[in-house]
């Protein structure tokens, strides 16, 4: 039965929703407790007692009373409980000699809890057995485990739930050295790394406090080492008292007192009388139990679902993104108020205790509605003498019984509050006593304060009161709205009586004393706090000299300073300091006045008003940057309106700007028609040596570069490198490091591959580089005239970028329908809002399109069901067949291979992070092999569903399929990648002979079905060809994949079966290299790969592979591959046999050569398409054809390839003549027979070479 269906009692301050419960949400601290485990720590702290206790045993206790403090006092805070010096290890970064004791792998941190106590408590009894100890920090020993506990430590703060709490570290430890026993540069290199991340961990907002145990005549020397881990300094180390940890009973009271200001819930003020206040603390023992957090899970997948509120407006169904209005409705008419009118409505008075007067104890037995105590202690932080003062009533209220009535007006209701003295109070140890004369005082006033005929029932609800008269004046359509009489507020009069202040004067002078003076106590503390406050801003004055701000505000290098050290400026300037780094920031620039408000030079795109959209015409405008629209958003134009990624803001003077990968760039211009902009890199306006060195990095799945680009590369700190003939490399110095002991160099990119073997290795030796693109004419300024002076204007005039080709069509869909762009963030996707509503592609108005909705239904029923009647008979006659082969060939087995393969899995198990299935998992999945995508010379491919959801192609190995070396290959070369336009391997099978491999599936199937083929008919192909642009961009995607695997870091990947089989497409026509069956890994620094026999696809193999006089085999193979696969993609090969004067025994890639130079060859066999798809085509044939020279050297890299297709048609030479390499065919079979097949192939179909 529910007592409280309205919530009448129901208390504000346990809403979620409520501003008071948010804001505990929001002050949570993040404790981690981080234990020396050494040895050291285990011997007795206090020798020749009764009872020895190991400082061990000591910080555990104190660490079990914490938490038992904190159950009571700060429930809804977060711990982790550390170890370091251990022999096991434990933790995420699986760094040695730490161990985490109670939070588990990708979770948050433990709420204090009854069961955590209980199983730390006992920790030390199986610590030894279970955990270990050991001495961290020896000589010979490259491990510091002081610094992995101040890592994980560090890791472990950033699981917490919230991102505002406070953070603090906990250090127990007995050794005031930890790096005592090293000697030299051994022990400055781990002191000065330990000291750095401890640094690290302050600029984070991370506080690290000592907890330092010694023996009694042993003494803990902070200055031996963590005065400057903590930062103490002068007074500071002196004011450290180390030995409040030497026994057990001093460590828990020093532990508890640095938690005790953390037990205030809230402070506030009791105002006895005008002439008497007091400052309190308060804590609760007891807190209100709130209901457990709801997780919704998808019921499918069974993951858990992010959940977000949306108002969407009743009469239009649009969503609504201001903030909600709340009204009262009267007649007609909706009476609207803000949330921030009903806060101020509801606000009666101050938060403050008032004083009603004493009562004794008896009035408050015959009331049982009271609500959880909530203890106070007094504080003199605000009022000075407030201990006194509290002290004094609370002996008298205990001697005579009594308790005072107070008033307390809230942010949600007034409340009346019984403040009952408590036995023996638990405040703090120097608490001042009340002496006799005081208590007497006291009790004389408590006398003379009293409440007459008290009961609660006749005090009035002033909230409900007010209520009540708001709605008679709305009744009555008055203005003025009657006084309401608060019976709650104190009794003015009666406390102003003279009995009563001579009372109040005579208990201040028993507490103050005669000549004390309330004012100029505040003063002289004011006098000390400026004092201080004067001395440290002239110590960040000093430090916040070493930097050059105008400059670093100008050039938008403020984001790259640490927080201390913006903290120095905000110091020196008497700032405040507290916030994160961006508000620090923003700080900064506005008392240098160098922050303009982005919000006024921006106007929005779309305004929303009762769910319907209105459209104003200009974008954002900022400097010469005008009426942009989609996909930008920034100022007071909404994100909605743009990708969150796209974000425009205004700086100072009106220069747009944008970041990119955490990259700043100065916005030139914005072409909306052609989808691209020009930037350049704010870093690299003005100099070649930024404060942080950082490449050019997109993400491509929503930018990619445009136009002919040529890369500038930029390396620091280098070796004497002498000028080649090119005049490259060439030197340039920064100001910051000097001009004479550090060298700095600059050259293209394009021109490395010239340089001698001794200076490529000595830019190898750089301590780094930096690649900044920049447009291919103004890069080559540098090569006529290499400067410092003219590097930089290349950089200035920056480059090219183009967004996504799919989100520029969906726009134009969307705007051709009526509609404007948008974003929306919960789906993550494009967005068309349209007059009345919001869709996911268009606005669909009527009359868009050719057949109704009916119509469509009714013919794609009618098909389906045909089709499901033919299925369903074939199926029954075939399923059971097709499972009886599949379970023979699981029985079926070679023992050899077997071995074999298991080895290789044993070996590298832990490399390889795909899941390993069984048979019976690939039978659930793929539900007994049911639906069957396609065959290959491999096997067999099915698909499947994952257990949490996701579509998945299963490739099930033949296991007529050779000895598993194309099993091992794949496996081995897949798990090794992770790029966009490389399949996704998500697990892989070996069971007895079943071998099978587990991909992401694929949409859009092969690439195979999009392109031409001879002896396809018009219907066959028609509808599924592509336009050359399409094909465009799945060649740079199917190059970039290439790119990926041959420059790998350690290990390149040869793919070695390029195809348009082995291509396969998303729904969006990602395309994504598939098959690795023929891969070979090969160290970067070899360049020919052995082969012992070449196998292949025939018209796709490069002529290496099947004689050595072309060349070893190498990544140029690929290459090859490559380009047969683009020229039969633009229909260069069908072109072959359309012709029909090709005979088979011409050089194909010569044949494509003359073609290339004859106009008339594209006049006939190009015709239909626009001009810029028509320069498109020509380019990927001519790219092509320097894909397939015959030599391998004379073929380019896949990072050339991709350049020249990247830039224009003029930008790409004409390749060489290639030489013929198929001699004429013999009656007779020869050595070179395999030349033949070659060269007579390309002709061909398709098809697999075994």
């Amino acid at each position: 039965m529910d007592l409280d269906p309205e919530d009448v009692f129901k208390d504000d301050e346990d809403d979620p929703d409520n501003e008071s419960f948010q804001q505990s949400e929001s002050s949570k601290e993040y404790v981690v407790y981080l234990v020396d485990a050494s040895p050291k720590m285990f011997s007795t702290s206090c020798p020749g007692q009764d009872q020895e206790e190991s400082h061990f045993r000591v910080a555990i206790s104190c660490i079990a009373e914490s938490l038992k403090t904190m159950i009571i006092s700060r429930s809804y805070d977060e711990v982790a409980i550390c170890f370091f010096n251990t022999k096991e290890k434990k933790n995420l970064q699986d760094l040695s000699g730490v161990f985490v004791f109670n939070v588990p792998e990708r979770e948050h941190l433990d709420m204090p809890t009854a069961r955590l106590i209980k199983e730390f408590d006992g920790i030390e009894e199986s610590f030894m057995k279970e955990i270990g100890s050991q001495y961290g920090i020896v000589p010979g020993s490259r491990e510091n485990s002081l610094y992995n506990a101040l890592w994980a430590a560090q890791a472990l703060l950033r699981k917490g739930s919230a991102k505002t709490a406070d953070k603090r570290i906990l250090l127990f430890t007995n050794e005031d050295d930890p790096f005592g026993s090293l000697h030299g540069a051994a022990k400055a290199d781990m002191t000065r790394t330990t000291l750095q991340r401890a640094k690290d961990a302050q600029d984070l907002g991370i506080s690290i406090e000592l907890l330092p145990l010694s023996h009694p005549d042993e003494e803990f020397n902070v200055s031996a080492f963590y005065a400057d881990l903590l930062g103490l300094d002068g007074e500071e180390v002196a004011q450290f008292m180390p030995s409040a940890g030497q026994k057990l009973e001093d460590m828990k009271d020093q532990l508890r007192k640095r938690m005790f200001t953390k037990r205030v819930v809230r402070r506030i003020e009791f105002h006895i009388t005008n002439e008497l206040s007091i400052g309190l603390n308060t804590y609760a023992l007891f807190r209100p139990a709130l209901p457990g957090a709801i997780t919704w899970l998808d019921s499918v997948t069974n993951r858990p679902l992010k959940i977000e509120r949306s108002l969407i407006c009743e009469d239009t169904g649009a969503l609504i993104e201001e903030p909600p209005k709340r009204f009262q409705s009267y007649r007609n008419d909706y009476v609207k108020f803000s949330v921030d009118e009903i806060s101020e409505m509801k606000r009666i008075s101050p938060g403050k205790l008032h004083l009603l007067g004493f009562k004794p104890l008896s009035c408050l037995k015959d009331y049982h509605n009271l609500r959880p105590s909530t203890f106070v202690y007094p504080s003199d932080q605000e009022v000075v003498g407030s201990k006194c003062i509290f002290i004094a009533l609370h002996r008298s209220m205990l001697r005579h019984k009594r308790f005072a009535v107070a008033f307390h007006g809230s942010v949600s209701h007034p409340q009346l509050v019984a403040l009952v003295a408590q036995i023996f109070p638990d405040t703090e140890d120097d608490a001042p006593e009340a002496d006799e004369e005081q208590i007497q005082k006291a009790a004389a006033l408590i006398k003379r304060i009293d409440v007459k005929d008290f009961s609660v029932c006749q005090f009035a609800n002033p909230a409900l009161q007010r209520h009540y008269a708001v709605l008679q004046a709305l009744a009555l359509e008055e203005d003025d709205i009657p006084e309401t009489v608060d019976e709650t507020l104190p009794d003015e009069e009666g406390l102003a009586r003279s009995t009563v202040l001579k009372a109040v004067e005579a208990f201040k002078l028993s507490v103050y004393g005669e000549h004390y003076d309330v004012e100029s106590d505040h003063l002289d503390k004011e006098k000390v706090g400026d004092a201080s406050r004067k001395r440290k801003a002239e110590d960040a004055a000093k430090l916040s000299a070493n930097y050059d701000w105008g400059n670093l505000a100008d050039n938008g290098q403020l984001k790259d300073l640490t927080v201390a050290a913006l903290k120095t400026y905000l110091n020196a300037h008497n700032l405040p300091v507290t916030g994160k780094k961006e508000a620090l920031i923003s700080r900064i620039l506005t008392h240098m006045g160098k922050l303009i408000d982005s919000k006024s030079n921006f106007s929005d795109l779309y305004i929303v008003t009762n769910g319907t959209v209105s459209v104003n015409p200009s974008g954002p405008m900022c400097g010469n940057i005008q009426n942009v629209t989609f996909p930008f958003w920034g100022g007071d134009r909404a994100e909605s309106c743009g990708h969150p990624e796209l974000e425009l803001t205004c700086q100072a003077g009106g220069v747009p700007q944008i970041s990119i990968k955490s990259v700043n760039y100065l916005v030139i211009e914005i072409n909306i028609n052609i989808q691209a902009f020009t930037v350049a890199r704010t870093d690299y306006l003005n100099n070649l040596c930024p404060q942080k060195l950082a490449n050019t990095t997109l993400d491509f799945a929503l930018l990619d570069y445009a136009w002919n680009l040529e890369n500038v590369t930029l390396y620091y700190d280098c070796p004497k490198i002498s000028n080649q003939s090119s005049g490259f490399p060439s030197q340039f110095n920064c100001s910051n490091n000097g001009t004479g002991r550090v060298l700095n160099y600059y050259m293209l990119a394009s021109a490395f591959g010239n340089l001698s073997a001794e200076s490529k290795g000595g830019l190898g030796n750089c301590r780094s580089n930096v690649i900044v693109p920049a447009f291919y004419t103004a890069a080559q300024s540098i090569v006529t005239n290499p400067t410092p002076d003219t590097v930089i204007l290349p950089l200035r005039n920056g480059f090219g970028l183009k967004w996504d080709a799919n989100i520029a069509s969906k726009c134009q869909k969307c705007e051709g329908s009526g509609g404007r762009c948008g974003y929306n963030k919960t789906s993550s996707g494009f967005t068309c809002y349209c007059p009345d509503h919001t869709d996911s592609s268009t606005c669909n108005l009527p009359g868009t399109n050719g057949m109704s909705l009916k119509i469509k239904l009714i013919i794609g029923f009618g098909v389906a069901g045909a089709a499901v009647l033919v299925v369903c008979l074939m199926v029954f006659t075939i399923r059971h067949k097709k499972q009886n082969v599949i379970l023979m060939n699981f029985q079926k087995g070679r023992k050899k291979n077997s071995e074999r393969i298991e080895a290789f899995i044993m070996k590298y198990g832990s490399d390889l992070a795909p899941k390993r299935y069984s048979f019976s998992d690939i039978k659930k999945i793929t539900k007994s092999f049911k639906d069957k995508l396609g065959e290959g010379g491999f096997g067999t491919v099915f698909k499947g569903k994952l257990s949490d959801g996701r579509l998945v192609a299963v490739k099930v190995l033949s296991e007529s399929n050779g000895d598993g070396e194309e099993f091992i290959n794949e496996v081995a070369s897949i798990s090794r990648t992770s790029h966009v336009n490389v399949v996704a391997f998500l697990g892989f099978c070996y069971e007895g002979s079943m071998r099978a491999l587990i991909y992401e599936f694929m949409q859009n199937g092969s690439l195979d079905k999009f392109i031409c083929h001879q002896g396809s008919t018009d219907d066959d192909q028609t509808h599924n060809l592509l336009e050359p642009k399409t094909l465009f961009e799945i060649a740079i995607g199917i190059g970039r994949g290439l790119e990926y695997l041959h420059r790998g870091c350690n290990t390149r990947i040869l793919h070695l079966d390029i195809k348009p089989h082995n291509i396969l497409l998303d729904e969006n026509f990602c395309p994504k290299i598939s098959d690795f069956g023929l891969a070979k890994l090969c160290e970067r620094k070899e360049s020919i790969l052995s082969m012992i026999s070449a196998r292949g696809t025939i018209g796709y193999i490069a002529p290496e592979l099947f004689c050595r006089n072309f060349g070893g085999v190498s990544y140029k193979s690929d290459v090859y591959s490559y380009g047969m696969m683009v020229l039969e993609m633009v229909g260069a090969k069908e072109n072959v046999h359309v012709a029909g004067s090709i005979t088979n025994e011409m050089n194909f890639p010569l044949w494509v050569y003359e073609h290339l130079q004859q106009e008339t060859y594209f006049n006939n066999n190009l015709q239909g398409i626009t001009a810029e798809e028509e320069e498109i085509t020509k380019k990927m044939i001519a790219v092509s054809l320097w894909c397939i020279q015959t030599n391998p050297s004379d073929r380019p890299s896949m990072t050339k390839v991709l350049e020249m297709l990247q830039g224009s048609l003029q930008s790409v030479p004409i390749p060489p003549r290639p030489f013929l390499f198929s001699p004429p065919r013999s009656s007779k079979p020869n050595s070179s027979s395999a030349i033949s097949i070659f060269a007579s192939s390309i002709t061909m179909n398709v098809s697999e070479y075994e």
